[in-house]
């Protein structure tokens, strides 16, 4: 489900990288040629729904060039920051960005923007939970996170569109489209509404 990315310069000036992520949960880093450079396993979740045949890196990874690392979330809630040239994980990661991963998956892909990356989640099989845009800093791992629906108006709102965050330079702005709201907390009986908080709709943030 994910994309191939193209890093120029790695891992020597003039020379470039394909790195591709699979739901086998392994990231390979091919030349040009078909060389494989280094591949890495971040593991594979087994779920009992089938939407996809196991779940691995599913959302599409996000080339820093700045500090030269990809950055991609794994089955088990964690974002990993591998070194460009050679694989390696970078001190200090990986750094938790989903509390719950047998309920919520990183579908999306990953977005760069300035010193941050933007992860965007959703349920597995139609699950209720709270889906969040985390927004995690390369330079000290901290993360904060936006709900579109929260429980108390039943959860969901999952981000599923596999292209993840879109970003507006001219608005400054990141644009996301929500799946649907659950039933639960005040959104029950005739009030229910699948359209709840943000759900089912594009949204834009600063």
């Amino acid at each position: 489900t994910s994309s191939p990315l193209v890093a120029r310069n790695v891992p020597v000036a003039g020379a470039k990288t394909i790195y591709v992520a699979t739901s086998g949960g392994r990231i390979h880093a091919f030349a040009p040629n078909g060389y494989l450079r280094w591949e890495a396993d971040l593991g594979q979740l087994a779920r009992p729904c089938r939407q996809l045949d196991g779940y691995g890196v599913t959302g599409t990874p996000a080339i820093d060039p700045e500090t030269r690392a990809l950055y991609a979330a794994d089955p088990f809630g964690r974002l990993h920051a591998l070194d460009l040239a050679t694989g390696a994980e970078r001190a200090g990661w990986p750094v938790r960005v989903v509390s719950d991963y047998t309920h919520e998956h990183v579908f999306g892909g990953l977005l760069r923007v300035g010193r941050h990356v933007y992860v965007p989640t959703a349920s597995f099989c139609d699950q209720r939970m709270e889906a969040r845009l985390v927004r995690v800093s390369l330079d000290t791992g901290e993360t904060s996170a936006w709900l579109p629906v929260p429980f108390a108006l039943g959860g969901g709102g999952g981000m599923w569109g596999f292209a993840g965050a879109a970003y507006s330079v001219r608005r400054g702005s990141l644009f996301v489209a929500t799946g649907n709201a659950f039933r639960g907390g005040a959104n029950v009986g005739r009030r229910f509404k699948e359209w709840a908080g943000y759900g089912e709709q594009l949204v834009e943030l600063s």
